[in-house]
């Protein structure tokens, strides 16, 4: 007979690391956000705004609800084998569909940034889909982590991804003195580092 509030235990823990991540997410976030604003100039920001928004959108909108189906699926499957096999089946597709997603980023970027009167460099143009990927790969992982009940890696995975993107950030871009270059290179490196 289990006791009561046995349930309870487990459940606030998860919602605890769940909480810790976003948390070290939005701190670090905002704080590296605030350095860049007050460093580069508003045009800049407003480009790595807007395709970090559209990088977020399309991850969303080309997940086909995946994310949302997949943590169901693998909390309920008891065999490790397969839940394995349904997890690989998902990578798969979601390799597929962030490849093509990214290949419409990519060529979709000038259209994007005409709505917005905005001048994107040709340079700049590259990190659209870069961004689609890496954040389509790490929302993936977390997903799966959560569907396994690992809600401490997934938490890992966003204090290690923000910490990282502030420190390459402001490295690049203080030290370095990179420029926009540093807020998308950190975003990227920092999502495929954790």
């Amino acid at each position: 007979m289990t006791q009561p509030g046995s349930v309870a235990v487990p459940f606030l823990g998860a919602l605890a690391y769940s909480i810790t991540g976003k948390v070290s997410v939005l701190i670090f976030g905002f704080g590296t956000l605030m350095v860049g604003a007050r460093t580069l100039p508003p045009e800049q920001i407003g480009v790595f705004l807007l395709m970090q928004a559209a990088a977020l959108f399309l991850t969303e909108l080309s997940s086909f609800g995946l994310h949302q189906a997949l943590p169901r699926s693998l909390a309920a499957e008891d065999d490790n084998a397969v839940a394995k096999r349904l997890a690989g089946n998902a990578l798969a597709f979601r390799l597929v569909t962030l490849a093509i997603t990214a290949a419409i980023a990519w060529r979709s970027a000038d259209v994007l940034a005409s709505f917005f009167s905005l001048d994107v460099p040709a340079d700049l143009k590259i990190y659209l889909p870069l961004l689609v990927v890496a954040e389509g790969l790490f929302k993936f992982y977390t997903v799966v982590m959560q569907g396994r009940y690992q809600f401490e890696r997934a938490a890992l995975a966003n204090v290690v991804s923000s910490v990282a993107n502030a420190a390459l950030t402001l490295s690049l871009l203080l030290v370095f003195d990179w420029g926009i270059e540093a807020l998308f290179l950190g975003k990227i490196l920092a999502r495929s580092v954790a």
